[in-house]
């Protein structure tokens, strides 16, 4: 290759960003090192992409072209297509791409390709936004035996966290947002409505970054919980997201903590303009079916009282719903006679939706932001999963 600049190369367990980075796109681990703006011919063309990873590991020679945009730079069909036929004539194994532009799902691109593009050569995306969080959460919870490396991430990170560096977090719904609301308020809004479409898939970039920002302060892969028809047609997944939008005004999604009690479900509800958290807690089932509920009361005895308190009865589906403060003091109020027995507790908050496209402040996606982190803090961290107690040892006679 022609090389203009190259990087000296480090053990890659001192590199845990590259690491965590390329091994996203299958690559082993190894001695890893990075070109800069390495010129290639393709035909007559000259073309030259922003950068190339060679990992070698053993005799196994790991290779990806990379392509990154910054600020409002998106990437191109016809140049991500370009790139792709470079590196299958290279024998390249993978080719990244870094932008601003948040995928609804980990697998799906956000530049539309045929089919057959991606099938001698892999093709993977990388927002900004996952770059940061993985940054965090490598500042958080790894384990640096190389000071250096530690100072040169945390440069990184005060650098991307500059709003003139270009790396930009997802907050902008998007410019049909205020007239989806106010379709939705006049109860004018399909589901075959186009403008419908930006919309939901901006929810899916938001779901996403929730996670995203959990797992980074967590240190636990926090991911949506999707039905199975949506994993493998992603079609579908924004069809129906469109008919909810349009028939309920809502916008909701399901995130899996590792060890928590419940899922937790986030829903936007643009007809009354809350934001709502919950998490759904399996019931005990031994006991009274007062202790039953002062289980979960005791759990939650520095919680906000605001909170409600739902029951659920399965396979019954009438449920009870009261405010955390009176359950407290009355436990009863959620038992209808003596042979409901609760199966399952439904715990939640609902908040002002913030109004805003975009922002920092008052914006829709800072309001759920906001939402989903105090939830977290107040609730589902307090609360342990039920486990029946270990059964006793007969006495000996």
């Amino acid at each position: 290759h022609n090389v203009a600049h190259s990087f000296p190369t480090r053990r890659s367990s001192d590199l845990p960003l590259g690491r965590s980075l390329t091994a996203r796109a299958g690559a082993p681990s190894g001695a890893l090192e990075t070109f800069l703006e390495v010129g290639f011919s393709l035909g007559e063309l000259r073309v030259i992409p922003d950068g190339v990873i060679r990992i070698a590991r053993g005799q196994k020679v790991w290779t990806a072209l990379v392509e990154v945009k910054t600020g409002d730079g998106l990437l191109g069909r016809e140049q991500v297509e370009k790139y792709l036929r470079l590196a299958k004539r290279r024998k390249y194994d993978a080719v990244i791409t870094i932008s601003n532009q948040v995928s609804t799902d980990p697998d799906v691109h956000p530049v539309d390709l045929p089919a057959h593009a991606t099938n001698a050569v892999s093709l993977f995306h990388i927002s900004w936004s996952e770059v940061m969080h993985e940054i965090r959460m490598l500042l958080a919870h790894h384990r640096f035996t190389d000071p250096v490396s530690l100072w040169i991430l945390s440069e990184l990170s005060r650098y991307l966290e500059h709003p003139r560096s270009g790396a930009m977090p997802f907050t902008d719904m998007g410019p049909s947002w205020v007239s989806v609301r106010e379709s939705i308020a006049d109860g004018t809004l399909r589901p075959g409505d186009q403008k419908a479409i930006p919309i939901v898939n901006a929810w899916q970039k938001l779901a996403r970054q929730l996670c995203l920002g959990l797992t980074a302060r967590l240190g636990v892969p926090v991911k949506q919980v999707v039905p199975r028809r949506w994993q493998t047609d992603p079609g579908l997944r924004l069809d129906e997201g469109t008919h909810r939008l349009a028939d309920h005004g809502v916008l909701a999604s399901t995130l899996r903590v590792p060890d928590a009690a419940g899922p937790i479900t986030v829903s936007a509800d643009l007809r009354t303009s809350r934001v709502t958290v919950s998490i759904e807690i399996g019931a005990p089932q031994e006991n009274s079916l007062s202790r039953r509920v002062t289980w979960l009361t005791r759990q939650l005895k520095d919680a906000p009282d605001d909170l409600l308190v739902e029951a659920r009865f399965a396979p019954r589906a009438e449920t009870t719903c009261e405010r955390l403060v009176d359950v407290r003091s009355r436990p009863q109020l959620l038992l209808p006679g003596k042979d409901w027995e609760p199966s399952s507790f439904v715990v939640s908050r609902s908040q002002p939706m913030g109004s805003k496209r975009s922002g920092a402040r008052g914006s829709f996606v800072t309001s759920v932001n906001e939402a989903v982190d105090g939830f977290y803090a107040d609730v589902v961290e307090r609360v342990r999963p039920w486990a029946p107690p270990a059964p006793p040892l007969p006495e000996s006679a």
